[in-house]
């Protein structure tokens, strides 16, 4: 087999473009670009977080605006959607970790009216970070959700910085190096 012919295999150049950013990583030190890591791209443009305020499952208003200056995990989930309930409990370790350093976790409910649902699963999964309610689905709609679960990590300027659909093991080395990398920017 020729050389050209190796070098022009799909697999070839995965090999050979993951050897080159590894030597070169995009971030300037010595530690992978946690983006990268995580299998995210990095938005090509600053774009702010749609303000909105919404109840907690106990009925305290929540708005988004109140977070500003620090990093929140905006997190759109449903009772019914299988990955979202597999996601909530990493989501959990990661808030426990990081919470202490300016981490906050916002999960948004887009489950209709079903109140002692939410409430019954978070009790059962013993997770204690804010649930808010959006049973008219206007939040998730101004978001453009492509999905449940979407997560959108939103950093201490109030801009989006990454944006993940589909489900994440929020307790991976990879994804607390992003949060570690979001709380230390600006900072």
């Amino acid at each position: 087999m020729s050389k050209n012919r190796i070098l022009k295999s799909p697999l070839s150049m995965v090999l050979i473009l993951s050897a080159l950013g590894s030597l070169s990583p995009a971030w300037g030190d010595d530690s992978p670009d946690p983006y990268v890591a995580m299998g995210i791209t990095r938005p090509d443009h600053v774009l702010a977080a749609h303000s909105f305020s919404l109840a907690t499952l106990d009925g305290k208003q929540v708005s988004l605006s109140d977070y500003h200056g620090k990093v929140v995990l905006l997190n759109f989930w449903a009772t019914w959607c299988a990955p979202c309930r597999r996601e909530m409990p990493s989501i959990q370790t990661l808030w426990d970790r990081y919470k202490e350093q300016d981490l906050v976790v916002l999960a948004v409910s887009e489950d209709d009216d079903a109140r002692e649902q939410i409430t019954n699963f978070i009790h059962k999964i013993k997770v204690n970070f804010p649930i808010l309610l959006d049973h008219d689905l206007k939040i998730g709609d101004s978001y453009m959700l492509p999905g449940l679960p979407t997560t959108y990590l939103i950093g201490r300027d109030g801009a989006i910085a990454a944006t993940i659909v589909g489900t994440q093991d929020w307790s991976r080395r990879e994804a607390q190096a992003l949060i570690q990398y979001l709380l230390d920017r600006d900072h």
